[in-house]
């Protein structure tokens, strides 16, 4: 179940490529706010075809476990070849409905991207806003158990699901989603430095 007050003024989105930066958000969808950090078991992140940030379920028979935001996660097995069954972290926003359509061309809907619902569970919440009427936080945020799952919109590029390249332009504002959504290091660097080199490499 959705946490109150989230979703009522609008969608809830999960961002896991350049809508990472919040700065970028902020001149795509004004309207729109971050509201946390979440999860999203079983999927893998890439770099497609095209060049840009995709997701793609795994195919695979292992236990799924959900690491915590240090890279250690619930008992988590020892690093294999195919390395820690990370998932993908991802940004949630509250997208205000006049931002929705925005987004949707943004992300080129109905040649690039197609919308899905995920479920998603909540990482970090120092950055979710009450549930009722906002009050002076003090630098304190709300307590939500990291558990807590809730349902997400995402575009997910289902043709394009071989591992590729970025362009050139997609690396520069891929670091500056990394650094403003505060992903944890230990998956930044196992998931996505294999395709987006960190700045000044």
């Amino acid at each position: 179940m959705a946490p109150k007050g989230l979703d009522e003024q609008g969608r809830l989105y999960f961002a896991y490529g350049s809508n990472l930066s919040t700065t970028q958000m902020r001149h795509r969808c004004p309207r729109s706010t971050p509201v946390g950090l979440a999860h999203l078991p079983d999927w893998t992140w890439i770099i497609n075809k095209r060049g840009y940030a995709n997701i793609v379920p795994n195919n695979h028979d292992r236990p799924s476990q959900t690491p915590s935001i240090d890279g250690k996660g619930d008992g988590a097995r020892a690093k294999s070849d195919h390395g820690p069954p990370w998932g993908v972290y991802g940004l949630v926003y509250q997208l205000h409905p006049d931002d929705e359509s925005k987004l949707d061309r943004y992300e080129g809907v109905g040649f690039a991207y197609e919308r899905q619902i995920l479920e998603v569970a909540w990482v970090t919440t120092d950055a979710l806003p009450e549930a009722g009427p906002k009050q002076p936080s003090h630098g304190k945020g709300t307590t939500r158990p990291k558990s807590e799952k809730i349902n997400a919109l995402t575009y997910v590029d289902s043709a394009r699901v071989t591992p590729s390249t970025p362009k050139e332009e997609y690396i520069g504002r891929m670091n500056v989603g990394i650094e403003e959504a505060k992903l944890p290091a230990a998956y930044v660097n196992d998931v996505i430095r294999p395709y987006i080199p960190a700045p000044g490499i």
